[in-house]
């Protein structure tokens, strides 16, 4: 599967009390998501948030900014081979998905 492009992924994820999110582990399917087909899954081995969007909102009595999206570098592990993805969650669609520059 290649993965220049973004994919819907279902991620696995800790939550802190603060807020941050912690990716733990995320599965893609193959063939570009068909509903039968099936899931490759895998755990992050490390991860650095690397981005998070604002936007900026007028509201009714002040202006405030919101983080509409955060992207993740995440190392992983794949047939014995460590790779490189990028995982992205869009906080308003409650998203993620997941893009890499080398092929499953």
């Amino acid at each position: 599967m290649s993965m220049k492009k973004e994919y819907p992924a279902d991620v696995i994820c800790q939550f802190t009390h603060s807020g941050k999110i912690l990716p733990i582990r995320f599965r893609i399917r193959e063939d570009g998501g068909q509903d039968n087909s099936a899931y490759h899954e895998f755990n992050i081995l490390s991860y650095q948030e690397k981005y998070r969007h604002l936007e900026y909102r007028q509201g009714f009595m002040t202006d405030y900014q919101i983080i509409s999206e955060i992207e993740y570098c995440c190392r992983i592990c794949d047939d014995g081979r460590e790779k490189n993805v990028y995982l992205k969650y869009y906080i308003a669609e409650m998203r993620w998905t997941v893009q890499g520059n080398e092929s499953f």
